[in-house]
């Protein structure tokens, strides 16, 4: 993930209304949106018991718990600008949420230079149309390969 603020260095409004959200909504968002192997991951456990993470997390205090729960907002944050990128609804994402997709697809040399929003989801529309005719082409070979293998 990127950090929280922008290559211009401003924080994100979105992400900070997302960390401010009551820690009960930011739990619930958390156990309906984001997969188990993230959870896991973001509590340290291989057991996800909803209802006991609930409990403990909702009644502590502590400045751990404080930062797990930030933790949870910016994850969710995040996997919502990855659906959104998913879904190719690009101008629904933010400029941080833009940025850290770019970074996923493992173009971090073209955050190098300061790029406005619209070059950011032109490269995210590129990349995905040049993913998809890889898929494409990848599909095409292996039924040109079932049809050699069924032809012998």
């Amino acid at each position: 993930m990127a950090n929280q603020k922008t290559i211009k260095g401003r924080p994100c409004p979105q992400l900070k209304a997302m960390q401010q959200l009551p820690h009960a909504e930011i739990l619930g968002r958390a156990f309906i949106l984001l997969s188990r192997p993230t959870l896991q991951a973001l509590f340290g456990t291989l057991v996800i018991d909803e209802p006991r993470l609930k409990r403990v997390l909702l009644a502590s205090r502590s400045q751990k718990t404080r930062r797990l729960l930030l933790k949870l907002a910016e994850t969710l944050y995040y996997n919502k600008g990855a659906r959104l990128c998913q879904q190719k609804r690009w101008n629904e994402m933010t400029r941080l949420q833009l940025e850290n997709e770019v970074l996923k697809r493992g173009m971090a040399n073209e955050l190098e230079e300061e790029k406005s929003e619209l070059k950011l989801r032109i490269m995210l529309a590129a990349a995905t149309v040049k993913e998809r005719e890889e898929r494409n082409a990848k599909k095409v070979v292996e039924v040109e390969e079932v049809k050699k293998v069924n032809s012998i």
